[in-house]
């Protein structure tokens, strides 16, 4: 007797690439990522932004998670440059649905922040020095209402 997944189910149910099937991924990839199981909690985000891609395009809110998730996960691997190009296609797509002042632009920023911080090229960049300082200024700022 064999025993099914929920994700081969979804996916003989719904088809492989519904959008079912990308939130198990990301449902899977979230557990593999708190394990600190980083490799294989990237390759189900990037399964999933395959899906989300073909579903809604580039620049579709339902993308944005994706990014966002694939960035942290480079982040926590150490590969800050990787993880500030995930979270910079997160940031354009969350300023252009939510403006500036959103919560979860504030989000991102602090998380380009601490991926321009931990480069160690970041000293000598002056211009990511300052852009990253821009960006916790103006975090601040949305965190405190301006305070």
């Amino acid at each position: 007797m064999r025993c099914f997944s929920s994700l081969e189910i979804k996916g003989h149910v719904v088809g492989c690439d519904s959008p079912e099937v990308a939130m198990s991924y990301n449902d899977i990839g979230g557990v593999y990522k708190s394990r600190g199981d980083y490799d294989n909690a990237l390759l189900r985000y990037q399964k999933r932004l395959k899906i989300k891609l073909r579903a809604y395009g580039q620049g579709h809110l339902l993308v944005d998670e994706s990014y966002n998730n694939i960035g942290i996960v480079y982040q926590r691997q150490g590969k800050q440059e990787e993880a500030s190009e995930q979270f910079q296609k997160s940031l354009e797509i969350r300023i252009r649905v939510y403006g500036q002042d959103h919560p979860l632009v504030a989000d991102t920023k602090y998380g380009m922040c601490e991926s321009m911080k931990c480069t160690t090229r970041w000293i000598w960049r002056a211009s990511s020095f300052s852009s990253a300082n821009g960006y916790a200024s103006r975090c601040m700022n949305l965190a405190t209402g301006g305070r």
